[in-house]
C-alpha cells in the first residue's frame, strides 16, 4: 500500500466525510491506520467506513469496510 484514503458514509450510501492521503503504519503482521472524525458531522447513527488504498500498480482498491454507530455522550446528552 502506497498510500491510503477513507471515507465516512450512512448506510443509506451518502458520504459524509473524506480525506486522502492518511497514513499507514505496521502493528506487527498487520497495518493500522488512525482517523479522527470531526464529531459535529456525525449525529446519533450507524455508519461505514470503507477504506481503500493504492497498489503497487497505482490502482486504488477496497482494503476493507467497517461500521460502527455514533452515540451521544458526556452530560446532559442522550
Amino acid at each position: 500500500m502506497i498510500s491510503t484514503t477513507t471515507s465516512a458514509v450512512w448506510l443509506d450510501r451518502t458520504e459524509l466525510w473524506s480525506q486522502s492521503k492518511l497514513g499507514a503504519a505496521s502493528a506487527g503482521d498487520r497495518v493500522a491506520v488512525t482517523l479522527i472524525l470531526p464529531s459535529e458531522l456525525l449525529p446519533r447513527g450507524d455508519y461505514s467506513i470503507r477504506l481503500s488504498g493504492l497498489s503497487s500498480s497505482g490502482d486504488l482498491e477496497l482494503v476493507g469496510r467497517y461500521y460502527f454507530r455514533s452515540s451521544p455522550h458526556g452530560p446532559g446528552r442522550g
